[in-house]
């Protein structure tokens, strides 16, 4: 399913990339901001509160819709109220009618069948995928239809309403309990109790994975957000599939392994063993490649966010790495998350406007980078403190990730300058070739480059487990389903 989902929306991206402008990725960037900030002012935390919780949860299931209902129409109408406060605040006319079509997104996501949270409780991967499948394809199919008919942003707000009402008839379909409005005052309070942490946690999220779109948006404008918003879509994607995979997946797994610390630490390292494996050569390959990428892929006229790509590509490695909130979510300790994300907020809030004004969105990456590494030592160490391992379990589960990927960082490099250095590519394309030729063998001299990155990266990740005897790819082959 995260293949099929991750395919889909790159695809998405690198298509819209080329028949739309910067500014309507801003502008829809704008609109997503009020969305999701209004969103995380208004979570109640009660989908996590079920998957945490034992025993059986459908007594709480009409309490969790009705509230979840409640909240989407309210939030739909405050959404719709704040389009004009918007639009002026970024000094953004053409955003006011996005955001206000943009409320049809949160209202429909009020009426998801709230029983859906029984896929990922009881681990249901079958049925979870057919959710995300339909929701991603529904937004693909309908955004690109329209990316080429329209050429404006209009593409992207109905890809996210179409997809929104998709997942709300898909989740009735997959799941036959049909919630009725109705709410118990005493079951919501259980669910608070623990949904509090959670809704704190999501409003320090929301800043920080959002703060930065607004402060560009409104200190440099739309253009510039729609840049950042690009970099920073393309650099995370490894990060995001493999956090969200985490999240859906091991954190319900770990919170039924939460009384048995040892088979808790041992799957804790091995999914951390498994997931740097998978993402850290991608990021490397990111950062080496961002520009062949942006002029082959998106074109010139994206070729501004090459720098913040490159920035931002090692802030995905270090999310990958530094993923530690479903592990203690699964523990009963979302006020640690919390208090975590709060420091790191108040940590880019203090680089992020210097930085900003004199290196511009480079600036604005350097300042989650940092803000996101001051964090993971302090989380690192508690994170192996909980399940009662050592800091060198954890390193011993992630060096041949990070040197591996460094072996194909290197031969990626001596790949693009023999290449640069035979004419076989220069600043503006391929020599020779115009139009579709020229995209056509950028993409075979893209696609043989990223051949050579990853025969680099088995060959050493292949070399160093078996002088080591660390069993790293037999993790991996386990996951995939090769082995047992």
């Amino acid at each position: 399913m995260r293949v099929v989902v991750s395919v889909a929306g790159t695809a998405r991206v690198m298509v819209l990339a080329r028949l739309l402008a910067p500014e309507d990725f801003g502008l829809i960037s704008i609109a997503l901001l009020v969305v999701g900030f209004l969103d995380s002012m208004a979570q109640t935390g009660f989908a996590t509160a079920l998957v945490q919780r034992k025993g059986d949860i459908r007594p709480y299931l009409d309490t969790a819709w009705t509230v979840q209902l409640v909240r989407g129409v309210v939030l739909a109408g405050a959404v719709a109220l704040a389009a004009p406060v918007v639009s002026r605040f970024f000094d953004s006319p053409g955003a006011e009618s996005i955001v206000r079509t943009m409320a049809l997104v949160v209202l429909f996501k009020g009426l998801t069948n709230s029983a859906v949270v029984y896929f990922q409780r009881d681990l249901e991967f079958r049925k979870q995928s057919v959710l995300q499948i339909v929701h991603t394809m529904s937004d693909v199919a309908v955004s690109v239809g329209f990316g080429i008919a329209l050429r404006d942003v209009r593409a992207l707000v109905y890809g996210a309403v179409a997809a929104s009402i998709a997942l709300v008839v898909v989740s009735f379909i997959v799941h036959p309990y049909r919630p009725r409005p109705r709410i118990d005052f005493g079951k919501a309070r259980e669910l608070y109790s623990y949904g509090k942490w959670v809704f704190g946690t999501n409003v320090l999220k929301y800043f920080i994975l959002n703060g930065d779109n607004a402060f560009v948006g409104r200190m440099l404008g739309t253009v510039a957000l729609g840049h950042y918003q690009m970099a920073y879509r393309i650099s995370q994607m490894p990060a995001t599939e493999v956090g969200d995979l985490i999240s859906r997946i091991m954190f319900p797994a770990w919170s039924k392994m939460q009384e048995d610390v040892d088979r808790l630490r041992a799957a804790y390292l091995r999914t951390v063993q498994v997931s740097t494996l998978v993402t850290l050569p991608l990021a490397g390959g990111v950062l080496v490649l961002a520009d062949a990428f942006t002029r082959v892929v998106l074109t010139e006229k994206w070729l501004e966010i090459v720098p913040a790509l490159q920035v931002l590509a090692v802030l995905g490695a270090l999310k990958t790495i530094g993923a530690f909130a479903p592990l203690f979510q699964a523990l009963g300790r979302p006020r640690f998350v919390t208090i975590v994300s709060a420091v790191r907020l108040a940590a880019i809030a203090a680089l992020i406007y210097p930085l900003t004004q004199t290196m511009g969105i480079v600036g604005t990456g350097w300042a989650v980078l940092i803000g996101t590494a001051v964090t993971i030592p302090w989380s690192l160490t508690e994170a192996m403190k909980a399940v009662r391992g050592s800091l060198m379990q954890f390193v011993e589960a992630v060096w041949i990730a990070i040197a591996a990927t460094g072996v194909m960082m290197a031969i990626l490099l001596v790949a693009l300058q023999l290449t640069a250095s035979s004419n076989i590519v220069w600043a503006g394309g391929l020599i020779g070739l115009e139009g579709a030729a020229e995209s056509v063998a950028g993409l075979v001299w893209l696609g043989g480059l990223a051949t050579v990155g990853c025969l680099a990266y088995g060959s050493a990740c292949l070399a160093l487990d078996t002088m080591t005897g660390s069993k790293a790819l037999t993790s991996l082959k386990r996951l995939a389903g090769i082995s047992h």
